[in-house]
């Protein structure tokens, strides 16, 4: 069985920024935010399972609420738990300023620090702040995940990336993590030039059913993509989170996803023309989340999982 090794706490919703390919539709007028007991008793229940090593606080955008982060944190800590924090860096008006945040935060349990250097970011927060907040993090000794976009009108061209984090994109601690847009919040079309079909992204997924999330509001995902309910496993303010967690890892699309991901479960649906070979997809999540969203798949998919959930009963 996958285990289940991390949890999401999407802690708020509001954002300082508002970026045309956010997912969650995070913008200052957006309302939304975790309490600190509900976040504290996520961490309690989900720390039920031996397997669990870590928590990543994100939103949104955490930093907007330090107090949250800070109290959340604390509470990860107690349980003996890693923790990494998502924030678009826009604290980081010097690389000082940024230590300043970051450093009361490392004694707190904070392992890594991930943040976001692309165009759409850009429009909101300078780039050269992700650069302070980078160099901060390494300096005081975390792990760095910086996220970029593969392709597509958003990506930051590989010369001014250097630019912005210099010698510090060289760093052992440092891992570039390379991801694609997703058909859900404030991107509402396909850019046919930079899609690809889905036997593109072959290969198994690492995140469904390992690290699930929570949101603000106590939805609770088998990952951090959320889309429009995709991967929605249910609700932790009316059951209880370790029961949810069953659930998700008892589910027979989340499993087939986990082992053959979304290109798998597409392949299989083309195995049975249920499924467009040729139409294409932004990336792997887009391809996942269209298997719950898309007029099409949804009700393919639904098909295939009565198929084969019918199968097994019959070999039980």
């Amino acid at each position: 069985m996958v285990e289940t090794v991390g949890l999401s706490l999407c802690l708020t919703r509001n954002c300082n920024a508002a970026c045309r390919h956010c997912g969650v539709l995070g913008a200052p007028t957006t309302g939304g935010t975790m309490g600190v007991k509900d976040a504290r008793g996520y961490l309690v229940e989900a720390a039920g399972l031996e397997s669990l090593r870590s928590v990543s606080l994100t939103g949104g955008e955490p930093m907007l609420f330090p107090d949250l982060v800070r109290d959340t944190l604390h509470a990860s800590h107690e349980l003996g738990l890693e923790a990494e924090l998502v924030s678009n860096s826009f604290f980081a008006t010097s690389e000082a300023a940024a230590m300043k945040c970051l450093s009361p935060l490392v004694s707190l349990g904070l392992t890594t620090y991930v943040t976001s250097l692309d165009l759409f970011h850009a429009e909101f927060v300078p780039p050269e702040r992700v650069g302070n907040a980078v160099r901060a993090a390494l300096a005081l000794g975390l792990g760095v995940v910086l996220k970029i976009l593969d392709r597509g009108p958003g990506a930051m061209p590989p010369d001014e990336t250097r630019r912005v984090i210099g010698e510090a994109l060289d760093s052992p601690r440092l891992r570039q993590a390379r991801g694609a847009l997703v058909l859900a919040g404030r991107v509402r079309s396909r850019d046919h030039a930079t899609s690809r079909p889905a036997a593109a992204w072959q290969g198994a997924c690492d995140k469904v059913l390992r690290y699930p999330a929570v949101t603000h509001d106590g939805l609770f995902y088998a990952c951090c993509s959320f889309g429009e309910g995709a991967r929605l496993v249910g609700d932790a303010t009316r059951e209880p989170l370790l029961s949810l967690l069953h659930d998700m890892r008892g589910d027979l699309l989340l499993n087939i996803l986990s082992w053959r991901g979304p290109a798998g479960v597409h392949g299989m649906l083309v195995e049975r023309g249920l499924a467009d070979p040729g139409r294409l997809f932004l990336g792997p999540c887009d391809l996942c989340t269209s298997l719950w969203e898309d007029p099409d798949l949804r009700p393919a998919t639904a098909s295939l999982v009565a198929d084969l959930t019918g199968s097994l009963h019959t070999l039980a």
